[in-house]
């Protein structure tokens, strides 16, 4: 069991490996609502903490998720605040941690952000629940620089529980979203360059968790 770091940790943690620093990173939400880091390398031969205090006037929220962006060449990580916003944290190889709060969004946030990187359109993509219980996104492109924000339609339910799940398929080519449903069914959207967002109601029941 690893300990140290300057609070007690709540909701899940996200882990993720730095190509750049060759560090293994696992980040998770402090009790008192800050960023809390546990850090492996083998030159340093142990653990490490640290914590990150949120760049806007809320607290964390929910759990974080990290993800490396080979565009911008940082690792990041991203947490819902609660006032609604959703915080950045960035780090590059001999540079401090950096941090942002984003917003824009149709709809304020809740519950836990899901971050992922889309090869195939080359954008950094983050997903998030919102206060509406739809389905908002934030993307950044180097080819049009800036956050940019959407709300996706979503076909077969009308709404979501917080916590979507993002991730590239490389089978089927598509960007994909999974959200449990209101209705403890599966959501599903889907996207590939080209074409606009579709989704399904994957009619799966669900535990709710």
């Amino acid at each position: 069991m690893l300990t140290g770091a300057p609070s007690a940790l709540t909701g899940s943690p996200s882990a993720v490996y730095d190509p750049l620093s060759k560090v293994l990173e696992v980040y998770g939400t402090g009790h008192d609502g800050k960023l809390e880091e546990y850090f492996w390398t083998p030159a340093n031969h142990g653990w490490k903490t640290t914590e990150q205090t949120p760049p806007g006037p809320g607290t964390l929220t929910g759990s974080p998720s990290a993800v490396y962006d080979p565009l911008g060449k940082n690792l990041e990580v991203y947490a819902t605040a609660s006032d609604g916003g959703l915080d950045e944290f960035y780090y590059a190889p001999g540079q401090s941690w950096r941090s942002q709060e984003l917003t824009g969004a149709p709809s304020a946030l809740t519950g836990s952000p899901s971050a992922a990187y889309d090869p195939l359109s080359k954008v950094l993509e983050v997903y998030g629940t919102g206060k509406d219980a739809k389905l908002e996104e934030y993307f950044w492109t180097p080819a049009n620089p800036g956050w940019k924000t959407t709300e996706l339609p979503s076909s077969g339910f009308s709404a979501i529980t917080p916590a979507p799940f993002a991730v590239n398929d490389p089978v089927g080519k598509h960007q994909e979203v999974y959200a449990l449903t209101t209705t403890s069914t599966l959501g599903e959207y889907y996207y590939a360059p080209g074409q606009s967002w579709q989704s399904q109601n994957l009619n799966t029941k669900l535990a709710t968790l």
